[in-house]
This record gives structure tokens, sequence and C-alpha cells, in this order.
């Protein structure tokens, strides 16, 4: 049987969250969302989904990101159930269908939350970056 093991470390300062900035150039940008997108791509394949991506969840070290704190794909439901219950909790967090009875997220949530990613990574500077 094969095993992937995923392991990563999370070093302070080092979130995408703490390096967007208005002055950031757009192909950098560009950029950080390929890396972005490669990386769920990867965990896609590997059965893999990551409810709550933000650049909150996106480390950067050595000029790439990487993706963190994701899960199995059977256990999205309830990690939804609990994000979507805590303080602040809205649709830029969690794509709508999350907010249902069933806390459904799939791969195609994910890439609503790559989505709405993009659109604070080329909107906002850290100032008004989603937590």
């Amino acid at each position: 049987m094969d095993r992937l093991y995923v392991l990563y470390e999370h070093l302070p300062g080092t979130r995408l969250t703490d390096h967007i900035e208005e002055t950031l150039g757009e192909d950098t940008r560009l950029r950080y969302v390929m890396d972005i997108t490669e990386g769920i791509g990867f965990i896609h394949s590997k059965g893999f989904l990551h409810p709550g991506l933000s650049t909150n969840k996106v480390l950067l070290s050595k000029g790439h990101c990487k993706v963190y704190d994701f899960l199995l794909s059977e256990d999205a439901p309830k990690k939804v159930a609990l994000l979507k219950y805590q303080p602040g909790c809205n649709h830029t967090h969690l794509p709508p269908e999350s907010f249902k009875e069933t806390n459904e997220y799939s791969s195609a949530s994910d890439v609503w939350c790559i989505a709405v990613l993009m659109w604070h990574l080329f909107t906002f500077g850290s100032s008004s970056e989603a937590k």
C-alpha cells in the first residue's frame, strides 16, 4: 500500500497574508496564483480538500506559495461545520453550498475558494486582507 506523508513547518511571518502589499507586482501575484492552483490540484489528486482556503492558509517560502492545513475529503463536512459557526465567518471564507445544513464541500468548493483568494490577492493590500 502506498502512503503519502505530508509535513510542513509553519514559521511566524510566513503566511501569504503577511506578505501581500499594494506594491506587489502583477507577475508575482500571478506566480502565487499558479503555485496555489498547482498545490490544490496536487492535494485533490491525493484525495484531500481544503475547506477555509485563504491567504492565511498559504505559506510563502523562498518566493513560492505552499498550501497547508488541508484534510481528507471525507473529513471536509466536519471541518465546514466547525468553520461556519466561527464568529465572522461568511461567504468569503466558505462557498455558498457549505452553508447548507449538510455542510457540503467538494473539489468544486476549493475552486470557488481559489477564485475568492485570487480576488483578494489582486484587489487588496495587507491592510484589507480578509483574515
